[in-house]
């Protein structure tokens, strides 16, 4: 009788599938606002060079656990330093962070504050933050371009998510300026409810 080889079959659970992966699934607009705000590592003007400063990786890079969430919003790009809120979901658990800079004595200091939470708790800020469509927010490159107000040195929005194995990434370049766009003003109360859940106050 000959002899049959068993292979084992994967199982068929999307967990094992990404399990596999080194990285998570990217979307990126090609003309996203996004894809110049990465720049690099060597300048903390850029969202790679602000997380390089505070220690953190590109979230691009790293597949997280399967359960885990982030989040990194990004204000500013202009003339202002740029500002970063990271909002993690570790084991269950939310955490929060800003990462801010400011001159001091001449000199730049970038600093790193921790929260406890929002303001008004979790299951508040977060019913208000989905409202407003922080997870589904289309990139303002895919939006009609006809009457796009174009400002140079101005503020810029850009977010970057992960969750379920994917990351994706939006941005709204000087929203406050784009008021042909619904969702322009959506992302300017998402930077609103950031600030307020998320006060900056005395550094840490």
């Amino acid at each position: 009788m000959a002899s049959q080889r068993i292979t084992p079959e994967a199982p068929s659970r999307p967990g094992f599938m990404l399990a596999l992966l080194q990285v998570p699934q990217v979307e990126i607009p090609p003309k996203s606002f996004a894809v110049s705000a990465y720049g690099n590592a060597k300048d903390r003007q850029t969202i790679l060079g602000r997380v390089a400063a505070a220690g953190f990786g590109d979230l691009r890079n790293k597949l997280l656990p399967l359960g885990d969430e982030e989040m990194r919003v990004w204000e500013g790009f202009g003339k202002t330093f740029l500002q970063g809120t990271i909002l993690r979901k570790v084991g269950g658990t939310w955490i929060a962070m800003r990462l801010l800079s400011e001159t001091q004595r001449g000199k730049r200091r970038d600093w790193t504050k921790v929260y406890p939470g929002p303001k008004t708790g979790w299951p508040t800020f977060w019913s208000l933050a989905e409202s407003l469509g922080i997870w589904t927010l289309p990139d303002d490159s895919t939006l009609p371009q006809e009457r796009r107000r174009t400002i140079r040195d101005g503020y810029s929005i850009v977010v970057e998510t992960q969750r379920k194995g994917k990351y994706r990434v939006y941005a709204y370049n000087n929203p406050r300026e784009q008021k042909q766009w619904p969702t322009a003003a959506r992302m300017m109360a998402i930077g609103k409810l950031l600030g307020s859940e998320f006060p900056v106050g005395l550094k840490s």
